[in-house]
Formats: C-alpha cells, sequence, structure tokens
C-alpha cells in the first residue's frame, strides 16, 4: 500500500448561512473556483498532474447540482481531462471525500488528488432539496430518520448528556486546532495516518 500525504489544507472564510450572509454574494463555484486558485498560488501545483478531485456537499440543489466537483473544475478553467466525483455523507461529507482521496493514492488509483466539500447555505437552505425522507414524516418514521438537532437531543436525553459535557467536548476541539494552527502543523507535509493530523 502507497503512503498517502496532504501537502496543503485550505478553506475559505464563512458567513452567516442566510440569504444576506457575508459570503452570500458568492456561487458555489466561486467559492471553490477562489479555493482551486489558492492550491495552486500556494503550493506550484500542475492542474494537469492532478488525477481527480472528490467535494463533499450535502444539499445537491440548484446551483450545487449536477456534480459540482466536476462542474466546479470545468468553471474554474481547469483541463477537461480532470474528473470530479461529489459525494454526500451528510455532515461528514467533505471529511469522507478527502478518506476516499487518501484510499485512492494509497490503493494505488490516483497519484495526487484534491479533496474537501462545498456548501452554500445561504443560497441552497438545508432542505432545499425537498427530500422526501426529511419532508414526509410517514416516509422519515419508515426510514428511521430525525433531523440532526432532533437527532442530537434524543440522544443526549436517552443517554443523559449535558450540555455542560458536549461543550467541553467542542471547546477541547477548538483548542487543539487552535494549537494545530500556531505551530503551523499544516502548512507542512503530513501522513495521512500520522495521528498529528487533526482533532
Amino acid at each position: 500500500m502507497n503512503d498517502a500525504f496532504i501537502y496543503e489544507a485550505i478553506r475559505t472564510p464563512r458567513g452567516k448561512a442566510r440569504a444576506d450572509g457575508g459570503l452570500a454574494g458568492l456561487s458555489p463555484f466561486e467559492l471553490v473556483g477562489g479555493l482551486y486558485a489558492a492550491m495552486i498560488a500556494r503550493t506550484g501545483l500542475d492542474p494537469e498532474q492532478v488525477d481527480d478531485v472528490l467535494l463533499g456537499c450535502v444539499t445537491q440543489h440548484g446551483d450545487q447540482a449536477a456534480n459540482i466537483a466536476k462542474t466546479s473544475l470545468l468553471y474554474a478553467g481547469w483541463p477537461d481531462q480532470v474528473p470530479g466525483m461529489t459525494v454526500n455523507r451528510f455532515c461528514s461529507s467533505g471529511l469522507d471525500a478527502v478518506n476516499f482521496a487518501s484510499l485512492k493514492v494509497q490503493t494505488g488509483q490516483a497519484s495526487a488528488c484534491l479533496a474537501g466539500g462545498v456548501e452554500s447555505m445561504s443560497s441552497q437552505p438545508m432542505l432545499a432539496d425537498g427530500a422526501t425522507v426529511f419532508t414526509e414524516p410517514a416516509h422519515a418514521a419508515r426510514c428511521r430518520m430525525l433531523m440532526m438537532g432532533s437527532g442530537a437531543d434524543l440522544v443526549a436525553t436517552r443517554y443523559g448528556i449535558t450540555r455542560e459535557q458536549v461543550d467541553t467536548v467542542a471547546l477541547h476541539s477548538q483548542q487543539r486546532a487552535a494549537a494545530a494552527r500556531e505551530s503551523g502543523r499544516f502548512h507542512s507535509i503530513i501522513p495521512v495516518s500520522d495521528p498529528r493530523r487533526g482533532t
């Protein structure tokens, strides 16, 4: 099995997820296109050498539909032959896109991939795709699906998890991320299997 390395990690700023949010004037294509340009500027990446681009996107609707991983590359002017695949694993979509890219490198299916996620909740708010499993109660009950907030409340209630405990975990995660940023670890080449990668 091949080793897989993360060469750079970047993201856009965040804004409020509403029509007047700070990034609402930018399309998902412009958001992710800015990351493509920044990746090239920071690393000297040659798009011709990229074997695949994998993006997580939950609400694949409107301007995020039709395989935004591929269409965003075309929009950004990348070479036609660079493929793209869009992944939906709900809130872990971007993380799984990175995992899939790592697996492609480790198994020899690719030498270099870009992976991450894109989601503009200003232009495509939650439930914009009208998924039956969330909009029809009978269907949701049959599939045993709850919206994330309701599901979190149910789990916390069932297992006696307090708000203070949850906030403590969240605080520690943010502190670890801040420490990793300050140490510059995200600007070095780190093996994907290295436990120093994140929180």
